[in-house]
């Protein structure tokens, strides 16, 4: 659920209010500055060939709803499918691209919701979030050196050999013992 938690986080900081429609059982959320509507699918879906249906008969009855909303503004409407992780790997992107009914949006992992262009999430920050999870260290000493210098601004100047020192001081990094 760490997931669905992350994105209310990006929702939040995005200064979406959350609204209720009368019709809609999912958590909905509204921006009253740029209109955007949001509404969260949040069931365990698998894969068959039935789902790509269901989905859009789900966005069916929302669109059904928002039409008779004179407060929102369909084209603005925005159906944020989350993805559990499975076993299989599999893609669910084909749902994205039946453009039917509603804009739909399949959240798998974090890096799906950096995509959303309507949470506007500051580049510094999914920039970050790629290196993140792009690196995978050899060791957890590793791991909290790449991230001191990091958080020492080593990402936007040239640290000195004294701040770098200072930094594998700090860690005790040159002690030699290994966590591996």
């Amino acid at each position: 659920m760490a997931l669905v938690e992350e994105l209310l986080t990006q929702i939040n900081n995005a200064q979406y209010k959350d609204v209720t429609i009368q019709g809609i059982e999912y958590r909905t959320f509204y921006d009253e500055v740029n209109g955007n509507l949001l509404i969260i699918y949040n069931e365990q879906i698998i894969q068959n060939h039935l789902l790509r249906e269901e989905i859009n008969n789900i966005a069916k009855n929302i669109r059904e709803v928002i039409k008779k909303d004179t407060r929102y503004n369909l084209w603005n409407t925005y159906f944020l499918i989350l993805v559990n992780k499975n076993s299989f790997n599999e893609k669910y992107y084909y749902i994205e691209r039946d453009v039917r009914n509603l804009r739909k949006y399949v959240i798998q992992n974090e890096m799906d919701i950096l995509r959303l262009p309507f949470l506007e999430i500051s580049n510094s920050n999914k920039k970050n979030k790629q290196v993140e999870e792009s690196i995978s260290f050899t060791s957890e000493k590793i791991k909290e050196l790449y991230l001191d210098i990091r958080n020492k601004g080593g990402e936007q100047k040239k640290l000195t050999n004294a701040e770098i020192n200072k930094i594998l001081e700090e860690i005790n990094f040159l002690e030699g013992d290994s966590d591996d």
